[in-house]
This record gives C-alpha cells, sequence and structure tokens, in this order.
C-alpha cells in the first residue's frame, strides 16, 4: 500500500500553471535566443509601448540569426529610427522592406543599403532628407 500510495503520489501531482506569452514576449524571446529568421513590426501593434520596443530594440542589437526584417506604417517616427539603428547591425540581413514612412534620414538609409549581406531592399513611400539634430543623437547613441 505504502508503494502504491508513492507511485500515485507521482503520477498525480499536477505541474504550475505556465501563463502563455503574449505575441510581444514572444518575439523578444525568440530574437533573445536567436530562434526567428524573419519579423515584422509596426503591422497592426498598437497594443506594444515605448518600453516594449525599447526592450525589442535591445534584442535586436544583439540577434544573429534575423536575415528578413518587415516594417510597416504603425511605429512612431523616434520608435523607427531606434529599430532602424539596430536592423542596420544585424549582420545577416539579407532582406529589408520599409513601407509608409516619410522623410528618413540619409545618413540612416546609407548605413542600411551599404550592407554587404542586404540582397533585397523594398521601399514605399519614403522619402530620404537631412536628419534633424535630434535624430542625429538618437542614431549616436
Amino acid at each position: 500500500q505504502g508503494s502504491l500510495k508513492r507511485g500515485l503520489d507521482h503520477s498525480t501531482s499536477i505541474p504550475p500553471l505556465q501563463t502563455p506569452l503574449s505575441s510581444y514576449q514572444l518575439r523578444r524571446r525568440q530574437l533573445e535566443n536567436n530562434q526567428i529568421k524573419h519579423i515584422q513590426l509596426g503591422f497592426c501593434e498598437s497594443c506594444f509601448n515605448g518600453s516594449d520596443y525599447a526592450k525589442l530594440c535591445q534584442a535586436l542589437r544583439n540577434n544573429k540569426s534575423l536575415t528578413t526584417v518587415e516594417i510597416g506604417w504603425e511605429l512612431p517616427r523616434s520608435i523607427l529610427l531606434n529599430i532602424l539603428d539596430c536592423v542596420a547591425r544585424l549582420p545577416c540581413l539579407q532582406s529589408l522592406s520599409l513601407l509608409c514612412y516619410t522623410n528618413l534620414p540619409r545618413r540612416l538609409l546609407r548605413r542600411l543599403v551599404s550592407k554587404s549581406s542586404l540582397s533585397h531592399l523594398e521601399l514605399r513611400n519614403i522619402a530620404i532628407g537631412p536628419s534633424p539634430w535630434k535624430e542625429r543623437l538618437i542614431l549616436n547613441a
């Protein structure tokens, strides 16, 4: 009876509940662990806040697996510039799509298009302009 009870105790133990990861948490974890090659940002993500994007940028800075990045129209300008700065540092970037933005700083665009690994670049509704002083500070940080 004692050995049967011990066996039942082990088989009836309930694993701890795990809360499902949000799409943001899942993306961030995948970036941090170099588990994905493709990411889309700025498409229907209005629930993300500035802090979420700052943490995503940190994960992007250390990522070594991304080859394809698509960026949509829903990112605020300051967040967009920070993300593009991180994207310009991705060592394996092969494909970049930027959709529906205006007035990208020339210096940032030069950094992106001069990546030797980049083989596909898609720009839609992009204007190229000089960088205001404040944007230069963001990109050099």
